[in-house]
């Protein structure tokens, strides 16, 4: 099979997959936002070198045929035909100063007219960083009373770093405004309590808070996060104090990684698209991975889980299930639904008390390497 391509309509729903020939009758423009195999990002049609020929390639209309204008007969106006006039122009000119004042006073849409609108919170002193990719006008209200920081990003592949300081403790709302921003990420950062986006058909990636918290000794107080209006978030890096995570409407999502959190719960049933799932270090006591399909790798270690069902994911290649409650009965049960389509596949099983005494015979059958001690595999 050919390369696929997507791409994102006019009302910011992605479309595909699509082959090249089926490309071809689409008509797109240059500004499109085009994904295949091998993007890191969605880029615009004009800078996919063999999508870049079929940009204006729609044929023009005919001119339209140009009539004589015909006189139009009116009888004068009675006196109070003009008195309607006159309120109906008042009450027009009154709603356009009105709708002046409040895009003046950034009502409409939480604040300005960028097409992505990002908020995050802050609630202690100290440095704050972010960084954003995209391209277009981009404006930065730190909620201080500084003034706004306007800064122009000049592609989506390259990243521009935002810093702050706060010199006293006081709960703060950053809002962002961008034209098209493509990526969001502010790691170690520890400051940030909430991130919430308003709206951006273009937003592919998020990631906030620490990148190792083992290792960098950052923890995260992001307790709350909400991409809901993020329909092309393909990439999600969360971790802090979550208790709630909602991605049902994020379609497009191929990784997620919202390990070192306090999740009791995670719905991923509509996010089909799935690739990479780490979830460790929560409190989930279930796991529905059937719709997942495409799963490669799924790390659901230090949780509470008591058993786990991979039935349906023939493409995993790493799994990850340790520090969890699984019973001898439970481990086999999870060994006869691993698939047997490959070699060379890990399985890791650490510290489960009952790890030995299970049939690890029933997954080295099927191709898989059992790891049930960081000594090494079985």
């Amino acid at each position: 099979m050919g390369t696929q391509y997507y791409y994102v309509d006019d009302n910011n729903q992605q479309q595909g997959p699509f082959s090249f020939d089926q490309l071809c009758s689409i008509g797109l423009k240059s500004d499109t936002l085009i994904w295949k195999e091998g993007l890191s990002n969605w880029t615009p049609a004009n800078e996919v070198e063999e999508v870049k020929k079929l940009i204006n390639r729609t044929k023009p209309k005919p001119p339209q045929p140009v009539y004589a204008p015909q006189p139009v007969y009116s009888p004068p106006p009675k006196r109070n035909d003009i008195g309607k006039k006159f309120i109906w122009v008042a009450v027009v000119a009154a709603i356009a100063v009105i709708l002046v004042i409040v895009l003046k006073n950034n009502i409409i849409g939480g604040g300005g007219s960028g097409s992505s609108i990002i908020k995050l919170k802050v609630e202690s002193a100290g440095s704050v960083g972010l960084s954003l990719t995209g391209t277009g006008n981009v404006s930065i209200d730190w909620g201080d009373g500084s003034p706004k920081r306007t800064h122009v990003l000049t592609g989506v592949n390259k990243d521009e770093y935002f810093k702050h300081e706060y010199y006293d403790a006081k709960v703060r709302t950053i809002t962002i405004n961008g034209e098209w921003i493509t990526k969001f990420r502010s790691d170690n950062q520890p400051i940030f309590t909430s991130l919430e986006v308003i709206r951006s058909p273009s937003l592919a990636e998020i990631s906030i808070g620490a990148s190792d918290t083992y290792f960098s000794g950052y923890k995260s107080n992001l307790t709350n996060l909400n991409v809901r209006e993020a329909p092309a978030l393909m990439g999600l890096y969360c971790s802090g104090k979550l208790t709630i995570l909602d991605v049902s409407r994020n379609t497009s999502l191929t990784y997620l990684h919202c390990s070192s959190n306090q999740l009791t719960s995670l719905d991923v049933s509509r996010n089909t698209a799935l690739t990479y799932l780490h979830c460790a270090e929560n409190q989930l006591t279930s796991l529905d991975v059937s719709r997942n399909t495409a799963l490669t790798h799924l790390n659901c270690s230090s949780n509470q889980l008591t058993s786990l069902n991979v039935s349906t994911n023939t493409a995993l290649r790493h799994l990850d299930c340790s520090s969890n409650q699984f019973d001898v009965a439970a481990l086999n049960a999870l060994f006869h639904t691993l698939h047997s389509e490959r070699n060379y596949n890990n399985l890791y099983i650490w510290l489960i008390p009952d790890a030995r005494n299970s049939n690890f015979e029933i997954a080295k059958q099927k191709g898989w390497i059992v790891n049930d001690s960081p000594l090494g595999p079985w």
